[in-house]
């Protein structure tokens, strides 16, 4: 079986050699003359193809697919190359192929891929894969405070976090994290770097480049922001591209989320990494670039700054546009999960009036894309490909989030194979609910391009799934010990210095101020009110407060009266950004200003308290605590 295969692919690569030699100057026009006069040929060989995978290829009987992975790969090859037969463009796809310096620069990304999987390179990915959980854990401690046990429920009787007040809230967090850094510039200069390793090594346009490292970072959303002012002067195979990268990556804002429900998170930073130059490739497969572009180069490309006037205003535009976004992951959530619920119970329903209970949507997914799942490489038994098909299913033609979720569900009925996976297949955008957003956030930034857009989407869905099957099949054949990732919201870092905090880096900080306010009675107390004060500044007044409650039995009575004069107000970091956008909303010409403004401002409302807590310090002659 393996020899007459070996043999089919051996003369189609033959042939296209042959066609290779012919070119010289145009070799895509070249190419593309000579295999149009062999079109009836390539469709024989489809033919055959066919016949192979049909008789010996799928043959799931064979006990000894189900226990060979490399079978699985080579019918995934097959796969492929009939889907490259088959795409109405087959002609400029074999000219693209077999360029020789795209063989080149296919080599080196093999070879990055490689690295990923060796033992250093899943050291790394691991420990940056804890990095970021620890960064987006720190999430928890304003959800702790503003949702109380909705975030953080007593362990009694299963009860779990509230999805909506826990998990989706790191988005809102991320929004903030992400607007500051490209404040300061930060996202810019990496993203331009790493823009120009993948032109280097690929061949593709900037503005190609740029959307895909954008979308590791940033996701299909907010990328193509980057690349706004060219969007509209794009190439037909530039938007083509544009569109499968955002279908093939996730966005680093709802990272934490799938590792809540279970996923590996080492499997989800590198499935993240390996979609950026995965998608160009397949987009570049499936729509091959004929249009002269007008960014070759990285240097062509200007990056605007940020819009914002300083930090706090992008902190505070970053998280209120990031609301907007959980909003709508909650009513997407709640609609979808609705309806698939409403179509399954029908299809029960028919299923038990035709005699066959137990029908249901899922049920259907797993049998209908079985055959994908086992040829990506899920090859540990007939029911672990139709767990992963139904996932698949799930994830095409309802949510993202829902098959991670229902991944999360069925973890302990998945090898750990299977699970590594499931996950490399499903991390990614490419379904119908993220088609039409796609078609509404590139439609919004550049209208012109609507109609293009419109003929495009199911290419590129198509591109970007098929991303994600590759990323799973190299996974299964670089992999050789998966691990079974149990659902966490994070790690327990070490501290170097043990009892270094915030809080205690602030009463030292604001401790003089203490003092000169008056608080006098210990080193002791003007730490404690020092460490109050610099909280309500940077942080939060109601946080200052709840900690001056939990620390009221170690303040002497006058102590406590000047902490409360001097922390009862709104002068923080927080209410200097909602004033910016209150009074910016009410008066935008005034926006400008207010930044300019709004820092010593907040110093003059910070002045005010101390006054007032001096002057109650000095007249107060009776005191009680209370």
């Amino acid at each position: 079986m393996n020899s007459n295969i070996s043999k089919e692919y051996n003369d189609f690569n033959k042939e296209c050699q042959e066609i290779n030699n012919e070119i010289k100057e145009s070799p895509s026009q070249v190419a593309i003359l000579s295999i149009e006069n062999n079109i009836g040929e390539e469709k024989g060989m489809e033919l055959q193809i066919n016949n192979k995978v049909t008789k010996t290829s799928l043959n799931l009987n064979d006990d000894n697919c189900w226990n060979n992975p490399m079978l699985a790969i080579e019918k995934f090859q097959i796969f492929c190359k009939e889907f490259i037969i088959k795409y109405k463009q087959i002609v400029r796809v074999l000219a693209l192929l077999h360029d020789s310096n795209k063989s080149f620069n296919l080599a080196i990304f093999t070879s990055i891929y490689c690295a990923i999987y060796l033992d250093w390179g899943t050291n790394k990915f691991s420990e940056i894969a804890n990095l970021i959980i620890s960064i987006l854990d720190f999430t928890f401690h304003g959800t702790d405070f503003a949702y109380g046990f909705l975030s953080s429920p007593p362990n009694i009787c299963g009860m779990h976090p509230v999805l909506a007040f826990k998990i989706l809230q790191v988005i809102i967090y991320v929004g903030a994290l992400v607007s500051v850094l490209y404040f300061y510039g930060i996202i810019q200069a990496v993203l331009k770097r790493l823009a120009w390793l993948m032109q280097f090594t690929m061949g593709t346009t900037a503005t190609e480049s740029l959307n895909a490292c954008g979308c590791v970072f940033l996701g299909n959303a907010e990328s193509p922001l980057l690349i706004r002012p060219y969007i509209e002067k794009m190439t037909n195979s530039e938007l083509h591209a544009l569109i499968t990268t955002g279908f093939s990556c996730i966005a680093g804002a709802v990272f934490a989320v799938f590792i809540s429900f279970g996923a590996c998170p080492r499997y989800l930073l590198s499935a993240a990494v390996m979609g950026a130059p995965g998608s160009l490739a397949c987009s570049k497969l499936l729509y091959p670039e004929t249009e002269e572009s007008i960014t070759k180069g990285v240097d062509d490309l200007d990056l605007p700054p940020s819009e914002k006037k300083n930090a706090m205003e992008s902190i505070s535009s970053g998280s209120t546009e990031a609301i907007h976004l959980v909003n709508c992951l909650v009513a997407s959530m709640i609609t979808f999960i609705s309806l698939t619920a409403l179509i399954s119970g029908i299809i029960e329903y028919a299923g038990s009036l035709l005699g066959y209970p137990g029908w249901s949507l899922e049920l259907l997914f797993g049998y209908a894309l079985f055959p994908i799942a086992y040829l990506i490489g899920v090859t540990d038994g007939m029911d672990q490909a139709l767990l992963v098909g139904r996932l698949l299913g799930i994830k095409i033609a309802v949510s993202d989030f829902l098959s991670f979720k229902q991944l999360g569900e069925i973890l302990h009925l998945l090898t750990p194979r299977t699970a590594m996976i499931a996950t490399y297949s499903l991390c990614s955008f490419s379904n119908l609910i993220s088609a039409g957003a796609q078609m509404a956030i590139i439609g919004g930034i550049a209208p012109k391009t609507k109609p293009i857009i419109s003929k495009l989407i199911m290419s590129a869905l198509l591109g970007g799934n098929i991303t994600c099957f590759i990323s799973a099949c190299i996974a299964g054949i670089l992999i050789e010990d998966p691990i079974l990732c149990q659902k966490t919201y994070g790690i327990q870092s070490e501290n170097c210095y043990p009892g270094w905090s915030l809080e205690l880096l602030f009463g030292y900080a604001l401790f003089p101020i203490a003092y000169l306010i008056g608080v006098t009675d210990g080193m002791d107390q003007a730490l404690l009110v020092g460490r109050l004060l610099g909280i309500k500044i940077a942080v939060s007044d109601f946080l200052s407060f709840k900690q001056l409650g939990e620390i009221l039995h170690l303040l002497t009575p006058r102590t406590a009266m000047i902490a409360t004069y001097s922390l009862c107000s709104f002068s923080n970091l927080i209410s200097a950004g909602a004033q910016m956008a209150i009074i910016g909303g009410i008066a935008p010409k005034t926006k400008p200003i207010i930044s300019k403004l709004i820092m010593s401002a907040l110093l003059g409302g910070n002045i005010t308290c101390f006054i007032s807590a001096c002057i109650a310090g000095r007249q107060s002659k009776t005191l009680y605590k209370i």
